[in-house]
């Protein structure tokens, strides 16, 4: 789920940018290597992995020039729950 939700960020949002990754030291090397062909050229952004033991495993926060953003599994709860209060108080859910 983590890689997935980081993927779709970079792939729609970062195209040709840099952006670095902070993440826990046990998701390093499986981000590494998911994130191996994202090296700058044909479009792709070029993403560097960063280790940050401050971080749960549950954690990944994307630095980039437009600001940082946390895509943790965390957040992504966060911000369904806050839609799903928002849908449900509207009567659409």
């Amino acid at each position: 789920l983590l890689v997935r939700a980081v993927r779709h960020a970079i792939e729609c949002q970062y195209s040709g940018a840099d952006v670095c990754l902070h993440v826990s030291p046990m998701q390093v090397d499986m981000l590494a290597r998911e994130f191996a062909r994202c090296d700058g050229q044909d479009g792709r952004p070029r993403v560097r992995i960063e280790p940050d033991p401050t971080l749960s495993p549950q954690r990944c926060v994307l630095w980039s020039e437009y600001g940082n953003v946390d895509l943790g599994l965390d957040a992504q709860m966060r911000a369904l729950r806050l839609g799903f209060g928002t849908l449900c108080e509207k009567g659409e859910l």
